[in-house]
């Protein structure tokens, strides 16, 4: 009876730990993003997938906007200058302290996305924040965060478990992507 309630013990502990890897992950993510440690994250976000995912999307925004051009005679020098662009902006987004702004519901920019002392500056308490987690199947978390002050901005973050313990960053849907970057 002893050994089948310490096995039954040891089985819910194990579920337990299992089940919050991907909030321990999240906390990771956000600490070493807010203190610039790119060892650390590029441990925890899968860059690759993550950059593709976010040029996809930037694109089809642009994309949209382009539409509104299609009888411009310089349109097609616009969509010649589309890829560079989108590639500086997922560089802004994709860097440690533009997640550290986004985790905190903060859209970054080039300007912010470069110093540490702005962000800094810009964290907002937590008591700001609105954050979400869920799991939205066995192998993959979403954590959706809200800054109070920009209530429209609605970052939604998307985990995936690599391996049994682990788990890698590998989208981000960013807010407002068909207005104007």
């Amino acid at each position: 009876m002893k050994k089948s309630l310490l096995l039954v013990f040891v089985a819910v502990l194990m579920a337990a730990g299992i089940w919050s890897t991907p909030y321990i992950a999240v906390y990771q993510i956000r600490q070493a993003a807010e203190a610039g440690d790119s060892k650390s994250i590029s441990e925890k976000v899968n860059f690759p997938i993550l950059k593709e995912n976010l040029k996809i999307k930037f694109m089809a925004s642009m994309n949209q906007h382009m539409e509104d051009l299609k009888d411009n005679p310089f349109s097609g020098f616009a969509q010649m200058m589309m890829l560079p662009l989108v590639n500086s902006m997922v560089d802004a987004y994709i860097s440690p302290s533009g997640l550290a702004l986004m985790l905190d519901g903060i859209k970054p920019n080039k300007e912010m996305g470069s110093t540490s002392a702005k962000l800094e500056k810009s964290n907002p308490p937590n008591d700001d924040l609105a954050i979400n987690y869920s799991y939205v199947s066995l192998n993959t978390f979403k954590i959706t965060v809200n800054n109070k002050k920009s209530p429209s901005d609605i970052f939604t973050f998307v985990l995936n478990r690599d391996g049994i313990l682990r788990w890698q960053l590998v989208d981000i849907d960013i807010p407002s992507l068909d207005k104007r970057q």
